[in-house]
């Protein structure tokens, strides 16, 4: 898990909730790619400031020839 946090002003809830419409593409792009190896993103207002976590499971981490030798 990666988290990154800021002091500023947060983010309002629908961005907070990820909902599409909310999205830009920085944010959109960050849940793709970690969706693309079985994790998630999630945005949380931390008052102040905002937390930006990225959860990836390890074993997506290991290349899947790896697993096979391993």
């Amino acid at each position: 898990m990666v988290t990154v946090g800021d002091d500023g002003k947060g983010v309002d809830l629908e961005v907070a909730e990820m909902r599409p419409a909310s999205l830009g593409v920085g944010l959109a792009g960050m849940r793709q790619r970690a969706k693309e190896f079985g994790g998630k993103l999630r945005l949380t207002n931390a008052n102040p400031g905002t937390l930006v976590e990225i959860v990836i499971p390890a074993k997506c981490l290991v290349p899947q020839e790896e697993h096979a030798t391993a």
